[in-house]
């Protein structure tokens, strides 16, 4: 009788310690989801560049490329679940057309050039995975908070404790999502890869252009 209970014990610990990783990765998914990345990129960016000025233009970014597009594909789903049709192509075309008109307006209303930046190496990671997803559970996760992590370290330069912080935000959100269930372990890696190099392209190619003082952002040394 001693036995059998100990070994009931024994067996429901892990069933426990399972139920509550798989609570704690659902929580870092939904908190760390594209969306949130996408809000908090150019408003982080443009605060620690230009001040309570740079984070107010960065709500300009924040709302077409992330808060519209979600918007819509919430739409989406509840018509999905009112059995009137699911999720079409229309929903990436849609958050292409936001991106692009959150772009315009930035430069034709002489924004930050920091912030210009943070919201093209966000619309570069979306132009990189998003065909991809059509043939290929690619992990957008993965690809916005490794570009968002890669943008941040190459802008603004931290030091290696905050370096290091990044990298293991980037390997949580990873690992939530191989924990949920919702990629492959080779499906997180080549997000992650692709979305770093796309934001770290970005800022390659548009930092002497772009980041310099009168633009609201740092020189590159």
């Amino acid at each position: 009788m001693i036995d059998s209970t100990v070994g009931s014990v024994s067996r429901s610990t892990p069933t426990l310690s399972a139920g509550r990783s798989a609570r704690l990765a659902a929580a870092l998914s939904a908190l760390l989801n594209p969306t949130a990345v996408a809000v908090v990129l150019p408003v982080g960016i443009g605060a620690v560049t230009a001040g309570v000025t740079g984070a107010l233009w960065g709500l300009v970014p924040a709302v077409f490329t992330g808060i519209l597009p979600t918007m819509y594909a919430r739409r989406l789903d509840r018509i999905a679940q009112q059995g009137h049709g699911g999720k079409s192509p229309r929903q990436l075309w849609v958050a292409f057309a936001s991106l692009t008109v959150g772009l315009a307006v930035l430069i034709l209303a002489g924004a930050p050039h920091a912030v210009l930046v943070a919201n093209v190496g966000l619309l570069a990671v979306l132009l990189v995975i998003t065909p991809i997803t059509l043939l290929w559970d690619i992990s957008i996760h993965a690809a916005t908070i490794a570009g968002a992590a890669a943008f941040a370290v190459l802008a603004l330069t931290p030091g290696a404790a905050a370096t290091v912080g990044l990298a293991l935000v980037v390997a949580v959100v990873g690992w939530s999502r191989l924990k949920l269930g919702k990629h492959q372990p080779t499906q997180v890696i080549a997000g992650t890869a692709l979305g770093a190099l796309a934001c770290g392209l970005v800022y390659t190619v548009l930092a002497d252009q772009f980041l310099s003082p009168s633009g609201g952002g740092r020189p590159v040394s």
